[in-house]
Parts: structure tokens; C-alpha cells; sequence
């Protein structure tokens, strides 16, 4: 085996991939010293009409002052609890079975859950996360994208409704 030692250093090597991403949006500006941004997205946001995308306009929210000159981390979302549904509504239209919840447990607000295995939800969803990845695999700004997507916050979780959870076969498309 080959070593080598090296010389002191002043300090921590600098790696911009390391440290604290602190939520970015503009409701939580702060004076913390962060080295990322954080985003959660809804694919509503980001799909607002089938195949228009509207990342342009997402990435000039990457300028804002907590998040000006660092690396993007972001999370996609369908189903944020407290928030209005992360689905855009052109799949909503299309019949996609969704169950309304409220007050889950103390932290799970009131909510809409999608049938994930629809195929009215999940042939466009990967879609959307092909066109997400088309855009985002070699921008020099992205420094991790967030597994997400799936469960509450997009936490891969349905905590305490497990049995929302999507089966393996969709989870494995959805990483896929």
C-alpha cells in the first residue's frame, strides 16, 4: 500500500461541498455563514403545464442573498404537509386518486396524498424527473439534489400511515 503524508495546513481545506445548506427561500434570510442553499421545489411549481417547465424562472430565486455564489441542494415534493399539493394541476385533472388527511399525528398538518402506483401520476412524474435531471446533471451550481418525491416532505416516509407508502416497484422507478 502507497502513503503519503502531507504538509500542515492553515486550516480546513476548502471544499465547497462540505458544511451547512441552510434553507434559502426568502422568508428565512439570515446572517449565518453557510456554504449551500437548500430548496424544496413542488412539481407544481416547476411543471405548471404538461412539458412547459418553469426552471428559468426557479433558478433566479438561486440569487437571493443566502443563496448568491453557492451550491443548490434541492428537494422535490408531492405531498408537504401544511402546504398546498405539490402536484401540478394538469395531473390532478386527469383523475389520479387523492386522499385528504388532517392532523396525522402533532408535527402532520392537514394534507393531500397521491396514489403514487397511478400511472396517471407516475408516467408523468418520470418524465418531470427526466427533465430534471437533463437540466440540472452537469450544472456547475447543483451541488445534490435530494432524493425526495416520494411520502411526506418528499422524506420517503408516511409516518403514521405506512401503508401510503408507495410499494417497491414504484420506488424503484422513481430512483430508476
Amino acid at each position: 500500500m502507497y502513503t503519503t503524508d502531507l504538509p500542515a495546513a492553515l486550516g480546513p481545506l476548502n471544499n465547497p461541498l462540505k458544511g451547512w445548506a441552510a434553507y434559502s427561500e426568502p422568508d428565512n434570510q439570515h446572517s449565518l455563514p453557510v456554504s449551500m442553499a437548500y430548496f424544496y421545489r413542488s412539481w407544481r411549481e416547476l411543471e405548471p403545464q404538461r412539458g412547459k417547465y418553469a426552471f428559468d424562472a426557479w433558478e433566479r430565486h438561486w440569487d437571493n442573498p443566502v443563496a448568491r455564489d453557492k451550491h443548490i441542494v434541492f428537494r422535490l415534493y408531492l405531498d408537504y404537509p401544511g402546504l398546498a399539493c405539490g402536484i401540478p394541476q394538469w395531473v390532478l385533472d386527469s383523475g389520479v386518486k387523492m386522499t385528504p388527511y388532517e392532523k396525522l399525528a402533532p408535527d402532520i398538518p392537514k394534507g393531500l396524498h397521491p396514489d403514487y402506483a397511478d400511472p396517471r401520476l407516475l408516467e408523468p412524474l418520470l418524465a418531470f424527473i427526466a427533465a430534471l435531471g437533463a437540466r440540472y446533471n452537469k450544472n456547475p451550481r447543483v451541488g445534490f439534489v435530494a432524493l425526495g418525491t416520494l411520502g411526506f416532505w418528499g422524506e420517503w416516509h408516511n409516518w403514521p400511515k405506512d401503508d401510503w407508502f408507495p410499494g417497491r416497484a414504484v420506488q424503484q422507478k422513481v430512483l430508476t
